[in-house]
């Protein structure tokens, strides 16, 4: 068992105790692109109404629309629109554009300040790499941050964070949630440079709290990843959403790599996952801290595989590692889990206890494999296949199942069974195989294919 639960109580009595206002300062920068001309300094966290915070040229700001719901802050070369209040002006009343939201481009850590202070922006478009170092963003509403290159190539900016003198891990560094029931959503984004992976890196990716850290006593949020890449190996450990009822949701084409290295643990600490329609997630885990690979903290797993969709692991870690007793995956028509455990690290099994009660749902052509290197136990296994379904479940040391655990497999019109290990009895005298009415001899080819799987 880990101690996240004891360092975020921890974190929770410095931050009540001993916060300061981290304040970032910008010196004499003159820019045609910037909205803040002829102020030598200023703090971009600062929500004060005076003018003399940002020194914001009369001819800088225009106000359009009969209700005056557009602004526009800029040159003539480069104008950007910003609608809602203003940081730093005055005479413009939030009340007539609450309704609004925008985009807004951020090149560096105060344009990223910024974006997150105004109310109405909630999509940020990157237009360069980010390094948030130590530094922490609070998200206090739900923002979409999208790091496309917009280059025709499918080319992404990338975020880096770390402490080059060590340990980064925090609940309220990098781009941390500020506030309960509100999405964190990533776009066309990478986390950390693949190319520096090998060579433990502690600025690249490292923070166990993930690439969106809890922050201090929240709780119902949601993070959402379409497109994203995650490369890390120090402090590897890439999504922290432990709540009961948080959910991560992928999208689009993921990859995630994990090399291991100091303070690297699991893929992600949450119990509720959904794999979008189509979506192909892959993960590459040699992380060598804790035990499981998903770590169900607070709540049974619920993974629900969409119709097409594939998640694809290749894990030194067991699968699951849980206090919930009763996990559920479901798979849609079409879609794919495939585990691979590459080690007989942990306990080497699918679930790391042998007191669960898993249930497992295909869809119509859908896949279920699992390639362990130790004997699966459970409570109670269910599998539901529906037709043309595959589900392989192979040890590569003893039964398939242990003999004690209460199998039950529901087939219909199922296309594949395969239960494998290297003894003679692969699921003991506990499982029981219910088929429904079968067509074009599928029934008869089952049960060959049983009969010669498993000894009673």
């Amino acid at each position: 068992m880990k101690h996240k639960f004891l360092r975020q109580l921890f974190f929770t009595f410095l931050f009540l105790i001993f916060y300061l206002p981290v304040t970032i300062m910008a010196y004499g920068q003159e820019s045609t692109n910037s909205a803040w001309k002829n102020s030598s300094s200023y703090d971009v966290l600062s929500q004060n109404s005076s003018s003399e915070e940002l020194d914001l040229p009369s001819s800088s700001i225009s106000v359009s629309g009969a209700d005056s719901s557009t602004i526009m802050v800029g040159d003539s070369s480069n104008d950007q629109e910003i609608l809602g209040e203003v940081v730093g002006v005055s005479n413009v009343e939030a009340s007539t554009m609450a309704d609004a939201r925008i985009s807004y481009s951020v090149g560096n850590i105060v344009d990223l300040t910024l974006a997150l202070t105004l109310p109405t922006v909630d999509t940020i478009n990157l237009t360069s790499d980010l390094d948030l170092g130590i530094l922490g963003f609070a998200v206090t509403r739900d923002i979409t941050i999208n790091g496309d290159k917009n280059d025709g190539m499918g080319g992404r900016y990338t975020i880096t964070y770390g402490n080059p003198l060590g340990t980064n891990n925090s609940t309220t560094r990098g781009i941390y949630y500020g506030a309960s029931n509100i999405t964190i959503t990533y776009k066309n984004v990478n986390f950390g440079f693949e190319s520096a992976l090998g060579s433990n890196n502690k600025t690249n990716a490292s923070n166990y709290y993930g690439i969106a850290p809890p922050g201090i006593l929240t709780s119902g949020k949601k993070l959402v990843l379409e497109n994203v890449g995650y490369y890390s190996d120090y402090g590897a450990e890439p999504l922290f959403l432990n709540g009961a009822n948080e959910t991560i949701t992928f999208k689009g084409t993921n990859t995630f790599i994990m090399k291991g290295g100091t303070d690297s643990e699991e893929f992600a600490e949450c119990a509720n996952f959904i794999f979008e329609a189509g979506s192909t997630t892959t993960v590459t885990d040699s992380n060598t801290d804790q035990t499981g690979f998903i770590y169900a903290a607070n709540g049974s797993l619920n993974m629900q595989i969409g119709a097409g969709a594939s998640f694809n692991v290749t894990s030194n870690h067991d699968f699951l590692y849980t206090s919930g007793a009763n996990p559920t995956i479901s798979i849609g028509d079409g879609g794919s889990l495939n585990y691979i455990k590459t080690t007989a690290k942990s306990t080497g099994k699918f679930i790391s206890q042998t007191d669960k009660n898993l249930t497992v749902g295909l869809g119509i052509g859908s896949k279920f494999d699992i390639q362990t290197q130790s004997v699966n136990q459970f409570a109670n296994l269910t599998i539901n296949q529906a037709r043309d379904s595959e589900v392989v479940i192979n040890s590569a040391v003893g039964d398939a199942l242990n003999a004690s655990t209460m199998a039950t497999f529901n087939i219909d019109n199922a296309s594949r069974l395969t239960l494998q290990g290297t003894t003679n009895s692969v699921v003991g005298n506990n499982a029981k195989f219910n088929f429904s009415t079968y067509s074009n001899g599928r029934q008869v080819m089952m049960f060959l294919l049983m009969h010669h799987l498993i000894h009673f």
